[in-house]
């Protein structure tokens, strides 16, 4: 039992974190473009390797998707408040 919960703290860790660069990238492609759409499923297969290998059963899917979410939103987060601060300055602050 404990080194189930191990594996998925492993699993859901990894996917946080294999997420947040596929977040930061995805902000820099239009929404529903190709590139977009390999950015945002690149992390899966690596995902699913490491949750087949450690043995992790499908049960687990919804959390690691949630989890995936988390972690594109987490990444994104800089890119957005980067453009809405940019957006935001008028032309006379851009000369100071």
């Amino acid at each position: 039992m404990t080194e189930l919960i191990i594996h998925l703290a492993i699993v859901i860790i990894l996917t946080f974190i294999l997420n947040i660069p596929a977040g930061y990238f995805r902000e820099n492609y239009r929404k529903m473009s190709w590139q977009w759409f390999l950015i945002l499923h690149s992390p899966i297969p690596l995902i699913i390797l490491l949750r087949l290998s450690l043995d992790i059963s499908y049960y687990y899917i919804p959390i690691l998707v949630v989890v995936a979410v988390l972690g594109q939103w987490v990444g994104s987060r800089p890119v957005r408040k980067y453009i809405l601060n940019n957006l935001k300055k008028s032309p006379d602050e851009e000369r100071v």
